[in-house]
């Protein structure tokens, strides 16, 4: 399976309308359900052409991410973050639902890091101000 641009685009506009760090263009409770991965492979699905596969890897990696709490607001992972990209790297690869979820853990735990950085980045900026 093969990845257009326009592909490409609609996944990373899909993926970002669900993250947490977005002004929530479509209101918080949209964003939160596109946040979810079962939507999120429903979404893949339908933009790479195969809505099956990417439901059922979906719903792989939310049993995974099922009992994820919220303490305090903060968030293990970002869940768009977690699922838009590994879901689509999953199909394009032709793996099934059990490579989709060690595939989801990794990207999850790196996205954690990248969020930490990012957050560790923009507070030197809030001291200047």
């Amino acid at each position: 399976m093969e990845i257009t641009v326009i592909q490409a685009i609609l996944i990373g506009i899909s993926c970002w309308l669900g993250s947490v760090e977005n002004p929530q263009p479509l209101g918080v409770a949209f964003s939160d359900a596109l946040s979810k991965p079962i939507v999120g492979g429903t979404i893949v699905g339908m933009i790479l052409g195969d809505i099956p596969t990417g439901v059922t890897i979906g719903a792989a990696i939310q049993a995974m991410y099922l009992g994820q709490v919220l303490i305090g607001g903060v968030a293990t992972a970002d869940m768009a973050f977690v699922s838009y990209p590994s879901i689509a790297l999953a199909m394009l690869a032709g793996a099934d639902a059990t490579v989709a979820v060690t595939l989801a853990a990794t990207v999850g735990v790196l996205g954690a890091a990248v969020f930490t950085g990012y957050e560790i980045l923009c507070s030197v900026f809030y001291q200047l101000g």
